[in-house]
This record gives C-alpha cells, structure tokens and sequence, in this order.
C-alpha cells in the first residue's frame, strides 16, 4: 500500500516518544495525485529518536482530517479531527478516543452548522474533553472565509458526550 500523509498535530506519550497525527491519503490502484479514498485520520507512535514505532488510521463520515491530539490519563489518547462528504457541502467535528496501543475505544460527531471545524483538542483532568474551533454561522461563507464565522467550545463527559438527550435550559422553578 503506497500513499502520503501530512502530520498536524503531536504530543508526549507515555514513558518515551511521541504521538503524530494528520491525515492519510492512500494512493493505491490510482494513476496521477487523486487518492484512491479520502483523507482518513492518522495516528502515528514514534520513538524518542524520531522512528515509526506504529502506524493506524480511522475512517469517519467521508473526508477525515485529524488536527490535534492530547494524551489521556489511562495513558491513551484523544484526536481531535475534522470530517465531511466528498463534495464538501459540510463539514463537521469528530472525537475520537483510543488507548495506549492505538486500538479505538469510540468515535463522536458533532455538528451544529454547515461548516464546523475543529481545531484542538485537551483532555481535563478530571476526565472529559474540552475542543474548540470555529463556526460558519448560519451556512454563510465556507472553509477559510471569515465573513460568519464564530469560535466555538464543546465540552464532553469522559465518553465524550455533551449532556442527557433532550436536555435543554433549567425550568424557572430550577434556577
């Protein structure tokens, strides 16, 4: 399997080295630069001397774009990244948690716009995940137009939910 990638994202891992991610484009079977599939996130453990100790990567909804990744307490680790449909009408935010050894735990998907993108991500200490990035409000503008756009915060439980489905504001008589 032949293919390329492009880091974004690094962070210490447990004991020695570093944990890499971006994304992965793989290129076999296809003729020229179009990628036989889309980007799909990619996480890389490399050792204190810059070798590739191991490689995976994980699918999202369409094109998947890995952008930050924090280590988490049990020692594995969550990756912030950005997925889409192939034609780019949307774009949305996924977490994604695995353990030490890079095996996936879950996956999340947030959207709440047509486009919206993530940026970063941190582990709390605590436990749960706190990611931002921004927003095209309202579907106006797209990727890397500013007119529209607002920063946005998410914060998650450890499993990397945001609250009780359809839990909304406190009553009057809870505030």
């Amino acid at each position: 399997t032949s293919g390329r990638s492009r880091p974004t994202g690094i962070t210490p891992a447990d004991g020695e080295g570093y944990m890499l991610v971006g994304e992965w484009i793989e290129q076999t079977g296809v003729s020229g630069d179009r990628p036989a599939s889309g980007p799909d996130v990619l996480l890389m453990r490399i050792d204190p001397d810059g070798g590739i100790m191991w490689t995976r990567s994980y699918d999202g909804l369409g094109v998947d774009r890995a952008t930050s990744v924090d280590r988490v307490a049990d020692d594995g680790f969550v990756i912030a990244a950005s997925t889409s449909d192939e034609p780019g009408t949307w774009e949305g935010s996924m977490l994604l948690r695995t353990d030490s050894q890079g095996d996936r735990l879950w996956q999340r998907y947030y959207t709440t716009r047509r486009w919206n993108v993530v940026k970063a991500v941190a582990a709390l200490p605590g436990g749960g995940f706190v990611t931002g990035g921004y927003t095209d409000y309202g579907g106006f503008g797209g990727p890397g137009d500013p007119d529209g756009q607002m920063i946005w915060v998410l914060k998650t439980d450890p499993d990397g939910f945001t609250g009780a489905a359809g839990e909304g504001p406190p009553a009057a008589d809870e505030e």
